[in-house]
């Protein structure tokens, strides 16, 4: 998150000495600057440290990943099981950021927390996301190779796992 933040902030400054062209850059440039602007200020409020909502978190955003993966080609597929692989350490880094906050005392409401953990156990099920999206995994044409899709398994067990953590 500081990593973000500062690009953030480098990225303004670039902005601060660009010199629009024309009226489409100048607002293009101001509103960019105002987006990366609330970035900055919303990680300097801890915002992060307790982004947790029935909505709009990386609760459901980690998985929501696969829902626009494209999985037209085994390339495609290939891709989606490097992408589960990193679920793990992307659940791993949200829950010590929310444990961050808890040390802080940025908690989230407990009914969003209740909430998400409904959402989250729905993912972790043994018939859940994961496990359902590497099972029903084919190419628009053809077959995934044995191997890929025994690494899709795999990885998609290590996703539900990481689920049953978070």
């Amino acid at each position: 998150h500081a990593a973000h933040a500062e690009a953030a902030r480098a990225v303004v400054r670039q902005l601060a000495a660009a010199t629009p062209v024309d009226a489409v850059d100048e607002v293009t440039r101001m509103d960019l600057t105002r987006e990366l602007e609330l970035d900055v200020e919303m990680h300097e409020a801890g915002v992060h440290l307790s982004d947790l909502n029935v909505i709009a978190s990386p609760a459901q955003g980690i998985r929501e990943v696969f829902d626009i993966s494209p999985t037209a080609t085994v390339d495609d597929w290939e891709h989606v099981a490097t992408r589960l692989g990193n679920v793990a350490g992307a659940v791993d880094g949200y829950v010590e950021t929310l444990r961050e906050g808890v040390r802080r005392g940025q908690v989230p409401a407990k009914r969003q927390i209740r909430e998400v953990l409904g959402q989250v156990e729905r993912q972790a099920a043994p018939d859940g996301f994961f496990r359902s999206f590497a099972q029903d995994a084919r190419p628009d044409a053809g077959e995934l190779p044995a191997s890929l899709r025994q690494d899709l398994g795999a990885r998609a067990e290590e996703a539900r796992s990481a689920y049953v953590r978070l």
